[in-house]
């Protein structure tokens, strides 16, 4: 019998978006710490390795949201969505931006624009919790407009906005 309630191919994307972060992290350490006892070649072989991990991060975005899109597509978002999402997501992306804020207290309106620049920008590791609830929110707005428009305009607009987008910065 096939269950088609759940993606089995998700979990084999989050092991791998898993790995590449602990690799991340761990090759961004080790560099950090004997940049200076390694030679151009393997410091510049380990960089770009660290640098195509870096797909881990927006891995785990669009594992959100395809979930998401996957559970909801026949029927609404419940009313309770983004309040659930708030309480398990944001309240702690909240408490870790004031968190990583407390090194930068040199004084107290440091603190506070680095409380701003964490909360609203997301200038700290957690960043990608804002980038998740863009999604969470376009979602709530776009559901019912993009279960009728044919998705190669959709895909075309998207690609022409990242475009303009890119081109700009």
């Amino acid at each position: 019998m096939k269950d088609s309630t759940m993606i089995k191919e998700i979990f084999i994307i989050r092991a791998i978006a898993c790995l590449s972060i602990v690799l991340l992290h761990a090759i961004g350490i080790g560099l950090t710490s004997i940049s200076n006892e390694v030679g151009t070649l393997s410091y510049i072989t380990f960089d770009s390795i660290n640098m195509f991990l870096f797909f881990g991060t927006p891995t785990f975005i669009f594992i959100s949201e395809l979930l998401i899109a996957y559970s909801y597509r026949n029927r609404k978002l419940p009313s309770h969505f983004l309040k659930k999402r708030f309480k398990l997501l944001f309240l702690p992306f909240l408490f870790m931006a004031l968190f990583y804020s407390i090194p930068h207290a040199t004084s107290i309106n440091d603190w506070g624009l680095k409380i701003f620049l964490n909360v609203f920008i997301g200038d700290f590791h957690g960043y990608f919790v804002l980038i998740i609830f863009q999604f969470y929110v376009l979602h709530l707005l776009l559901h019912k407009f993009l279960q009728k428009w044919r998705p190669k305009v959709v895909l075309t607009i998207s690609l022409a906005i990242n475009i303009a987008y890119l081109s700009v910065f």
